[in-house]
């Protein structure tokens, strides 16, 4: 290996795009059979995830075959006890951290996400495959799912700290939405505020004397619109139109009210709300914002569809009905499972 190349850094083995390996350099420092395969799609997957730097690179050195397991320790001389920290049960390797650990897949049964080693043989291969079939939303919050997985795992290892597959969860999506904020308002004068609660990925009851409203809109073909109370409007709008509708309407519907908090998830509506300074809000935003002001205690929330399913099935299902409808103790048949779930 040439001198100046001994303590590269992953990112400075890519061309200057940053997308795509630069294989000149890649030939100086690694054997052919590993140039074949780090050039090969899984890297082009991992480099154009949208999560930071550093994710990346942690999925890299997973499918290389470089995190210090015990499986991989053992295999350079280094014999530690071979059980795997977190489930105290079967040996540690890398496929098992990410993926078949019990309790790591309890955090990717919580995630929505479905990932399994069915018909792959290595981590490389099952990274690859899930690429190939998520969004890049559910890659993005994948890499956040396995890089919070790794942190727990070491943290049980050397701190003897365990937290719950709930809060590894959560923490994922929060980080997500707090990484997304940043990049979309790059350039933007200020930083936008980002709550601990954003990016939920299951839903919670409100505190004692809090009431939540989950809030969701659906655009038809037909050009109406759809606020969770199951209210049809005529027009057309644009679905972060839509969504910015169905929240001024709730304000509107639950005057009186106080200690409320607002779920929606529309992201850059929700941080348009609570970070009017930023940029100069629409008309439709500045509505909000006055019946706001009416509440003493209010906060604005984005949570992912995963949590926000009710709203979601009750913006899918209005066009099956007509005129609107309100629900106070009991809900629509068709809101059965997804209710019975949210509360238990």
């Amino acid at each position: 290996m040439p001198i100046y190349l001994a303590d590269a850094r992953v990112d400075q083995l890519m061309e200057v795009d940053g997308t795509t390996w630069d294989i000149g350099l890649l030939q100086d420092i690694f054997v052919q059979e590993d140039v074949s395969r780090n050039s090969s799609s899984i890297w082009s997957g991992i480099w154009g995830i949208q999560a930071p730097l550093h994710m990346k690179k942690f999925l890299w050195r997973a499918c290389s075959g470089y995190l210090p397991t015990v499986y991989a320790l053992a295999t350079h001389k280094v014999f530690v006890n071979s059980t795997c920290m977190v489930c105290n049960h079967l040996q540690e390797s890398v496929i098992h951290a990410l993926v078949n650990c019990p309790f790591v897949a309890d955090c990717w049964a919580l995630a929505n996400l479905s990932v399994s080693m069915d018909g792959v043989e290595d981590i490389a291969s099952w990274c690859l495959d899930w690429l190939s079939r998520f969004s890049s939303e559910e890659a993005s919050f994948a890499a956040f799912i396995c890089w919070n997985v790794w942190l727990n795992r070491n943290s049980d290892v050397w701190k003897q700290v365990k937290v719950s597959a709930r809060e590894i969860v959560a923490s994922a999506g929060f980080h997500q939405s707090s990484w997304q904020a940043a990049q979309c308002r790059k350039g933007e004068a200020g930083m936008a505020e980002v709550s601990r609660r954003d990016g939920g990925v299951l839903w919670s009851k409100p505190e004692p004397g809090c009431l939540k409203v989950n809030i969701d809109a659906a655009v038809f073909n037909g050009n109406n619109i759809v606020q969770a109370r199951q209210v049809n409007l005529l027009g057309s709008f644009s679905p972060r139109h839509a969504e910015i509708i169905g929240i001024r309407e709730a304000l509107s519907w639950l005057k009186g009210l106080d200690h409320l908090v607002i779920e929606s998830d529309a992201r850059d509506v929700i941080l348009d709300i609570r970070n009017p300074g930023l940029v100069e809000p629409d008309m439709m935003i500045k509505d909000c914002l006055e019946l706001a002001r009416q509440f003493h205690n209010i906060s604005f929330v984005f949570v992912r569809r995963s949590a926000n399913q009710a709203a979601h099935m009750l913006a899918q299902n209005v066009r099956y009905l007509s005129g609107h409808q309100e629900w106070f103790c009991h809900f629509p048949e068709f809101l059965t499972n997804v209710t019975a779930s949210d509360l238990f």
